[in-house]
């Protein structure tokens, strides 16, 4: 995980590949998903480095899939426990007779050096045109849970049309999902426009 102050970013490697290969990519504007954001790095760029087993982290936010679950924030910290550092999480979640609880879990972490930066290629930004914005995860996330059934592999398809597709294939089975009227986001140069549109329910 890359932490700067405008960007989060989350690199997947394939640990076992020679070379390393790198399988995924998430890039976060902070300004867009969080409410607050710090960062006090030792670089010129100010930027930290850190390293640990992804399953960690999706075992860690697995309560935040739970479709009965209201989340009032998250908040992501690094702290040290028993002088090791860590990646928080603090979950707050509100039920449904207004009863706060809260979740934390810690994730070790290893602070990577700035002499060992040069280990994570970050792939090149590719240019596009347009940029699809879904607002309903858990409904996209319940058609991504139910084609892994069918196939290991998911194709997804965006168009100007507004429209997302997500296509899985099997030696019995073929299926098509269709989101349509989903948020585009009209990309030229540096600027962007968005539509009216929304998700359609399915």
């Amino acid at each position: 995980m890359k932490l700067g102050s405008r960007q989060m970013s989350l690199l997947v490697y394939d640990e076992g590949a020679t070379p390393r290969r790198l399988l995924v990519s998430v890039h976060i504007n902070t300004a867009q998903f969080f409410n607050n954001f710090s960062v006090d790095g030792i670089s010129s760029s100010n930027e930290i480095f850190l390293e640990f087993p992804t399953d960690m982290l999706s075992s860690s936010l697995s309560s935040l899939r739970q479709t009965n679950t209201n989340v009032k924030c998250v908040e992501i910290l690094l702290t040290e426990q028993n002088s090791s550092p860590c990646l928080t999480f603090k979950m707050e979640f509100v039920s449904e007779f207004a009863m706060t609880r809260w979740c934390v879990h810690d994730i070790p972490v290893t602070v990577v050096p700035c002499n060992e930066w040069s280990r994570y290629h970050e792939p090149v930004e590719k240019t596009y045109t347009v940029s699809l914005e879904i607002n309903n995860l858990k409904k996209l996330r319940s058609v991504v849970e139910s084609l892994k059934r069918i196939s290991q592999h998911v194709n997804i398809i965006g168009s100007t049309e507004s429209l997302l597709s997500l296509h899985a294939q099997s030696q019995s089975a073929t299926v098509k999902v269709i989101f349509k009227n989903i948020y585009q986001i009209q990309v030229s140069g540096k600027r962007e426009h968005r539509n009216n549109a929304r998700l359609a329910r399915h």
